[in-house]
């Protein structure tokens, strides 16, 4: 039998006193990355906690917050909606040559969809420094 893994909650909030941020959602698709690579055990992972009233948190962060006149994505959010566009995807192998690449994450994938094929590569810097790089295909 294959193994099979089915991540059912994950956020890294904590790393921002619970309020969600930019660094806190980089480090979510730094774990993306490693997810997708492994997507033939990973079959699937979720967010959790999604939505929370602005009014009424008990939890934090979430991806979605909202309130009598209006919603806004946290960052996390808008990071999970770039790992779901490519859903049902191709892995490709990935190396990252870099003095920093202790601090830097990546996947590269395929998909179609009725029309069009695309090519996507994710790198996710989440360390102190700008990195330069150079992205070669085969």
């Amino acid at each position: 039998m294959d193994p099979r893994l089915l991540l059912v909650s994950m956020q890294f909030g904590k790393v921002t006193h619970g309020n969600g941020s930019l660094l806190a959602s980089l480090a979510e698709a730094a774990f993306l990355t490693g997810l997708e690579r492994n997507s033939d055990i990973v079959q699937m992972a979720s967010y959790a906690p999604l939505f929370v009233n602005a009014n009424d948190r008990k939890w934090n962060p979430d991806a979605i917050v909202f309130n009598t006149w209006q919603h806004y994505g946290t960052p996390s959010y808008w990071m999970q909606t770039l790992f779901c566009e490519s859903s049902g995807a191709i892995v490709h192998p990935i190396t990252i040559n870099s003095s920093y690449s202790g601090y830097l994450a990546a996947s590269a994938i395929t998909w179609q969809d009725s029309r069009n094929s695309y090519l996507r590569v994710k790198i996710v810097n989440f360390g102190p420094h700008a990195v330069r790089v150079g992205i070669s295909t085969t």
